[in-house]
């Protein structure tokens, strides 16, 4: 049974998406009817909401916890995974699917964007200072002739060969 708070947010929320149907509210709205045990009205609300923003994370995972709790396992284990494929650390779908919590190390709690954004970064600076290292390399000098980030020519010799 919906106490009254949850009842006055409920109508709030379907006020909001019949103004704007394609808001994001859908999906605390379908949580709370998860939370209320109304299932069904859940599971078509947030199938409503996902045909709009089938990206939306939060939806994703109101949707995976409805089809469990719905009983639907295959098809809940299949929602998480499509959360692990974007965020590969994402709490509550790594607990939903009875996976370890990450140890800390960076390249485990990066998920797949933050790789993608750091290996960015890393050729942008290979390709404006011609060195993954950047202007401030740590590499050895070498003479300016045969070094390729040397900006100096060499100097002609003063001897003419003839």
């Amino acid at each position: 049974m919906p106490t009254d708070h949850q009842t006055e947010e409920i109508a709030r929320l379907l006020r909001r998406t019949e103004v704007e149907p394609r808001t994001h509210a859908f999906a605390r709205l379908a949580e709370l009817y998860r939370e209320n045990g109304d299932l069904e009205r859940a599971l078509h609300v947030v199938r409503d909401g996902l045909a709009h923003h089938p990206h939306y994370l939060a939806a994703r995972l109101v949707h995976a916890r409805v089809l469990r709790e719905l009983g639907r396992t295959e098809a809940s284990r299949t929602e998480f995974e499509r959360i692990l494929a974007v965020d590969a650390e994402h709490p509550a779908a790594r607990a939903a699917l009875g996976r370890p919590a990450s140890t800390g190390r960076p390249e485990e709690r990066w998920g797949e964007a933050a790789r993608a954004a750091a290996a960015r970064r890393w050729l942008t600076g290979w390709s404006r200072h011609g060195c993954p290292a950047g202007p401030r390399t740590s590499l050895p000098r070498l003479p300016h002739r045969l070094s390729p980030w040397s900006r100096r020519r060499p100097r002609p010799s003063l001897t003419s060969t003839p």
